[in-house]
């Protein structure tokens, strides 16, 4: 008498089988411990690894705590984010529609900061240096984390090595910026996810419920963080659906509710701000869901070939300067004067309206423009700050090239190799494909506002992870593919 189970075995040994032939990945069992070094049992390859590692680590402290101290450069952006956290600090500071010109994050961030500094008397920013530094190790670690994910241990050791060694990933920790905070927010919701992808039971909502918590902390740093994370949910969502993923829709789902965690008191806050003020004029209700940027940005991308703009509130005593600084490079604004318009910097709907309106007149020079972002966010351009500083100046371009040919080029390869499997979804591309998403999203993103390297370093760590899938070979993988078929119910019985 045969068990209603014997023939659930072979077919399900039969998919694994041919999964693994697809993808080139191994019978063994992924090692435990992840890529962490074993006594005993290094390779060559694992020591190199964690060598490079070692003097990342290194690099990064003598960066931070010596070259280029966060608190030495305290102009432009350094200096806005500064004086916020004072603001944060002072118990009298009553917020304004003005606190709505930028996100939120770096406020909290830099203000939580100082406030402990005061209250251990350490001083002023004293805590700082040793976080970001702390956020510089970890996003190496998280973009190693990501690649064992997706392919395992080999392709994870490589992405180790890479990200140890890759300047811009521990440049902007040097400064009171948010790329470096939001960098290390955005790697670890997607590990998180994909570690929700691959875990069992109540753990795999845990880990996607904190994945879209810790998302939302990324947007609240920089927004652009949801379009491109809204891609990868996407293709989740059509794994679940077409690759036959029950995981995904719990993944989704969990995530989904932990993102909307942080967005909603975010969006309060800023729909709030802004309508206390603006509502009253206007007589209409404007919603805001982290800050009032997304028209700014798309106007200071398509006004033509100007520089800096000087947005001039006819109704506050307020005036707001921004630029960009692919526009300088690109030798846009020479003569030094500034575009001025006469509409407040938060006031969305009017800029917007003045930017289509230009578009229209323009549209060729309009997508000319867009392209040149796009071209800019890769390669065009040198990343600000560094770039405007003559001891980081030629790191920067030094690993501007780099990049180019060691991350962008292999990593373009993998996806030339791989389309037609990502653009059908299978399995053995599906990891590639995540990789490619929020890339893809925040090409987009420029294409439709502004584009510098600053804005894509932060993903870089995707980049590498694609470069050292090419390294190491299209069968590198050591283990499954995260969008394997899971066998239905009827199936697991033989029906």
């Amino acid at each position: 008498m045969t068990s209603p189970n014997s023939t659930a075995a072979p077919q399900a040994n039969s998919e694994a089988r041919a999964s693994q032939a697809a993808t080139g990945a191994s019978d063994e069992p992924a090692p435990r411990g992840g890529i962490a070094p074993a006594a005993g049992r290094a390779t060559p390859a694992t020591v190199a690894a964690w060598t490079a590692f070692a003097a990342g680590v290194g690099l990064r402290f003598d960066y931070i705590f010596r070259h280029n101290q966060p608190m030495d450069h305290l102009f432009s952006d350094m200096k806005g984010y500064y004086d916020r956290a004072m603001d944060f600090c002072n118990p009298e500071y009553i917020p304004s529609i003005a606190d709505t010109v930028h996100p939120p994050g770096g406020y909290y961030y830099y203000g939580l900061l100082m406030k402990l500094d005061r209250a251990f008397l350490l001083g002023q920013m004293d805590l700082v240096g040793p976080v970001q530094f702390a956020g510089s190790v970890l996003a190496v670690l998280l973009v190693a984390g990501i690649a064992y994910e997706l392919f395992g241990r080999r392709v994870a050791l490589v992405a180790l090595a890479m990200a140890s060694l890759y300047y811009p990933l521990w440049d902007y920790f040097g400064f009171l910026l948010t790329e470096g905070p939001f960098m290390v927010c955005l790697l670890l919701s997607f590990w998180l996810l994909l570690r929700s992808l691959r875990a069992q039971g109540a753990a795999r909502g845990l880990f996607g419920l904190f994945a879209g918590v810790v998302l939302g902390c990324a947007a609240g740093f920089k927004s652009v963080a949801l379009p491109t994370a809204f891609l990868v949910f996407l293709a989740l969502l059509a794994a679940v659906r077409l690759l036959r993923l029950p995981r995904g829709t719990l993944t989704v789902t969990a995530a989904t509710l932990g993102l909307l965690l942080i967005l909603t008191p975010l969006a309060i806050r800023a729909t709030k701000l802004t309508n206390d003020e603006v509502a009253q004029r206007s007589g209409k209700f404007h919603f805001c869901l982290i800050a009032n940027d997304a028209s700014r940005n798309i106007m200071l991308g398509h006004f033509g070939r100007i520089g800096a703009v000087e947005f001039q509130d006819p109704d506050r005593p307020l005036t707001y300067v921004f630029g960009s600084p692919s526009a300088a490079q690109n030798g846009y604004g020479r003569d030094g004067h500034n575009y001025v318009v006469k509409v407040g910097v938060y006031d969305n709907s009017k800029l917007l309206a003045m930017t289509m309106e230009w578009v229209r007149e323009h549209p060729v020079e309009a997508l000319q423009l867009s392209f040149d972002h796009m071209f800019d966010l890769f390669f065009g351009t040198y990343g600000w700050p560094s770039s405007a500083m003559g001891q980081n100046h030629g790191w920067v371009r030094t690993f501007a090239q780099i990049f180019l040919v060691f991350v962008l080029l292999p990593a373009a390869i993998v996806v030339v190799q791989r389309w037609r499997e990502m653009a059908r979804l299978k399995p053995e591309a599906f990891g590639e494909l995540l990789l490619l998403l929020p890339l893809l999203g925040l090409a987009f993103v420029a294409f439709l506002s502004l584009g510098e390297p600053r804005y894509r370093i932060p993903y870089d760590g995707f980049l590498i992870v694609l470069a050292a899938r090419f390294y190491c070979g299209r069968h590198a993988s050591d283990r499954a593919p995260i969008a394997v078929h899971e066998p239905a119910p009827a199936e697991a019985i033989g029906a």
